[in-house]
């Protein structure tokens, strides 16, 4: 960041946002690890390299027990359930 005229001795940050990372990348203010399904269809200026080895992730379903699921997140549980 130095280099780039900016005078931050830390310039670390965290973010949930896959999107709003390759923006940062994209103006030169540092690297990112995102999700594949994040990165944008247009990467122009962006050098995207996949990781080896490969990064995996786990997703688990997460539902309340308050009140009636609408009747798509139903059957989106049951799918995933296998049912």
């Amino acid at each position: 960041m130095r280099a780039a005229g900016r005078d931050r001795a830390d310039g670390r940050g965290t973010g949930r946002d896959g999107a709003r990372a390759c923006v940062l990348v994209r103006e030169g203010l540092g690297v990112s690890l995102v999700p594949e399904s994040t990165l944008p269809e247009d990467r122009h200026g962006l050098r995207v390299m996949p990781l080896r080895p490969l990064i995996q992730r786990v997703f688990g379903r997460v539902s309340s027990d308050a009140g009636q699921a609408s009747r798509a997140t139903r059957l989106l549980l049951d799918e995933l359930r296998g049912q």
